[in-house]
């Protein structure tokens, strides 16, 4: 995802979404499903739960930018809000499956620099007129 992104100067952001699109997988009932079981499970819903909350406040719009990517890398892009369980916030306020502890490792340990990136592209610093 990072260097597909690159040229666009997002690549920081791409990589982050690649890593936590399926954090979900680190949950016991997703092994149970690599195990055969017939179970279906949300394993996406996890990374954007997991972004949204590490992330500081005044960060939260970037952030929801990269959420609603994870979220919806199978199902196409949720609504923010709506009267349906399948929206943005509805699936963010759920209840999450215990993550395995390796799951730490996907996290940065500072957003700032995608952040940055992400806002360098989407609101590039004016010039003043001459």
């Amino acid at each position: 995802a990072q260097s597909f992104a690159a040229p666009f100067g997002l690549g920081g952001c791409a990589e982050l979404a690649g890593q936590l699109h399926d954090l979900g997988k680190y949950t016991r009932d997703f092994d149970r499903v690599l195990n055969g079981e017939p179970l279906r499970v949300d394993h996406a819903t996890a990374g954007g739960a997991r972004l949204m909350s590490a992330v500081p406040p005044r960060l939260r719009p970037v952030a929801e930018v990269l959420a609603y990517g994870i979220l919806g890398h199978h199902a196409g892009l949720p609504d923010r809000i709506s009267d349906s369980n399948a929206c943005m916030e509805r699936r963010l306020e759920r209840e999450q499956a215990p993550l395995a502890p390796e799951w730490h490792r996907h996290m940065p340990q500072d957003f700032d620099a995608v952040s940055n990136e992400l806002l360098g592209v989407t609101c590039p610093p004016r010039n003043p007129s001459p």
